[in-house]
């Protein structure tokens, strides 16, 4: 008896055993499927979270002398933040991007490499008195291989996959602060059209071997100490200029260079047709820089404005790549510019709230939110830039505004100038959500109404056209009239008065890339003309989604005459050159 109790009390915990470990077995696969799905898939390396991030002008990186004394290279597993220990952090800096930044993600794609590290470059940075030495140039290979026949003068660091040579000079040396050293040093990442113009800095055209479509090259600020004075100088001019937005003509006239919708990206550029060797963004730079010797030709020019997608967001993990070779015609010739955000370098401001509710913090603010304002952030780092970051302002809509005074030459410094009596207004707004809004047309009124100068000069710039960009009936008009389909009427119709009546003669748009004409925009009363203003286009400047390699690029030029008291516009194409010139207003 004994005997079978004992039996079925044994069979009763086998069958419990039997069932628990039926429960473990099912727990530990569905948490096995969890751990794959997140960690094969969820995209931890992608812009899923994005902190507003400061970026540094050219004066913040000289401040305090300081210089790169070494650089390193951390290989890390995939999903980890590769940070380094306390002690390393309060010496090494890492660079945001990782090598592999455009190579194919874990199990994405079984075409390409599976390889689940990241390799990221730290930097040790330190002032120039406290240093043995400091790097005077630094380039990364693949592991073992050599720079050039001799390596002379270069010490290398192997690590897994690379070797990092680097020349240093030492502090002791006669011509230490004579030379250029390595004040600072980023990562781009393109192919053959890729540029750095910025003043000073070295852009490596040799890429870093990595296994990715989209390659990394080296960049470096490259400044000896004794420059310091003069760099210090030149900067701190041209920002009490952009702090009090300022513009001197170079002459006794004024030319303004227009460019819209450039779309540039990492790669060559987009391309209907996937058969051809895609150039599409070469092109468009090419466009440029001819366009600007051009013009530049018979007057140097003064201000470039750029009216929105100045880079293809939808081909871009890292911004700063595609801004900076977007701006290299503009940087290399060290003409002034101003930019305002279109629908593919923008996104939505903050997330919909209700009106009764306070203005957002920076913990309201939408991942893509942040990404703009870091634009911003960088492109008004740029030299020669008259954007200057800002937050967020819940009273005005948009982040690009600005209301810029030109000033005739010459100037000197027994002259006052009086901002409240300039010669013309260039006034930059942002068309952000494809609209302009009542907050806008009120900073319009604030920035118009101390204004003491007798018939100034007005222009307005901003991406997304006016819903009166499609008049009815009759109206006069120069240039190509094409793309007629109806716009997004998110602007009131009666803010084309306002504009008006604030005595801006010319609005000029980008966006739409078919039309390039300036058509006149009359308000009439009983048969009277009550005023008139010129609504016109810029055009596209670069290929986007919908055109061909060879699409006919345009950009728009507005030139003021302060003698003849008169304002031309004309348009300069890549197959035509300069064309339709025309009459804006004269005094």
């Amino acid at each position: 008896m004994r005997s079978s109790i004992s039996d079925r009390l044994s069979k009763m915990d086998k069958r419990l055993l039997n069932v628990r470990f039926k429960k473990s077995t099912a727990s530990i696969f569905v948490l096995f499927i969890i751990f794959i799905i997140v960690f094969f898939f969820h995209p931890f390396n992608e812009l899923t979270t994005v902190n507003l991030q400061s970026y540094p002008n050219l004066v913040d990186s000289l401040k305090g002398n300081t210089v790169i004394s070494d650089i390193k290279i951390k290989k890390c597993f995939y999903y980890s933040s590769c940070q380094l220990n306390k002690v390393e952090q309060l010496q090494w800096r890492r660079l945001d991007s990782p090598l592999e930044l455009y190579a194919a993600k874990p199990f994405r794609s079984l075409s390409r490499s599976m390889d689940i590290f990241n390799t990221f470059v730290f930097v040790k940075q330190a002032s120039a008195q406290t240093v043995d030495s400091a790097l005077v140039d630094v380039k990364i290979t693949l592991k073992g291989e050599p720079i050039n026949d001799s390596n002379e003068g270069w010490v290398s660091t192997d690590y897994d996959s690379y070797t990092i040579w680097k020349k240093f000079i030492s502090k002791s040396h006669e011509t230490f602060e004579q030379v250029d050293l390595v004040r600072d040093l980023d990562i781009l990442f393109g192919m053959d059209d890729l540029q750095d113009s910025r003043e000073y800095w070295q852009y490596q055209r040799t890429s870093i071997p990595v296994n990715a479509p989209v390659l990394p090259h080296l960049t470096l600020l490259k400044v000896p100490l004794t420059s310091h004075n003069k760099i210090f100088t030149e900067f701190h001019e041209f920002q009490s200029l952009k702090q009090n937005e300022v513009l001197l003509a170079k002459s006794n006239s004024l030319k303004i260079v227009q460019i819209s919708d450039l779309h540039i990206g990492p790669d060559t550029g987009f391309c209907l047709d996937s058969s051809i060797d895609c150039t599409a963004d070469l092109k468009s730079l090419e466009f440029l820089e001819s366009s600007f010797e051009g013009e530049s030709s018979s007057k140097p020019i003064d201000l470039v404005v750029i009216t929105g997608d100045l880079i293809d967001s939808h081909r871009t993990k890292e911004f700063k790549s595609s801004i900076l070779k977007s701006l290299s015609p503009i940087l290399s010739k060290k003409i002034p510019f101003i930019f305002t955000f279109g629908e593919m370098d923008e996104v939505p401001l903050y997330e919909d709230k209700p009106e009764d509710e306070n203005s957002p913090d920076e913990s309201d603010l939408k991942v893509d939110t942040i990404l703009k304002l870091n634009i911003l952030n960088f492109i008004s780092s740029l030299p020669y830039c008259y954007n200057k970051f800002v937050r967020y302002n819940q009273n005005l809509h948009g982040l690009t505004n600005y209301n810029m005074k030109v000033f005739k030459m010459p100037v000197n410094e027994e002259t006052q100038l009086k901002l409240d009596e300039p010669a013309a207004i260039i006034t930059v707004l942002d068309s952000e959500n494809h609209k302009i809004d009542s907050s806008q047309i009120n900073f319009l009124y604030r920035e118009n109404q101390p204004l003491k100068s007798k018939d100034p000069f007005k222009l307005l710039f901003f991406h997304y056209p006016l819903p009166n960009y499609r008049p009815q009936g009759e109206f006069k008009l120069i240039g190509a009239y094409n793309d007629k389909k109806p716009l997004k009427k998110k602007t009131d119709m009666k803010f084309r008065d306002d504009i008006a009546s604030l005595g801006y003669q010319v609005v000029s748009v980008g966006h739409e890339y078919k039309n390039d004409l300036c058509l006149l925009s009359e308000k009439i009363d009983r048969n009277t003309v009550i005023n008139s203003m010129w609504l016109c286009y810029s055009s596209g400047a670069g290929a986007s989604v919908g055109t061909s390699v060879d699409y006919d690029r345009k950009l728009r030029v507005f030139q003021i005459d302060f003698e003849k008291k008169q304002m031309l516009s004309w348009k300069r194409s890549a197959l035509k050159g300069a064309f339709d010139h025309q009459m804006i207003h004269e005094y």
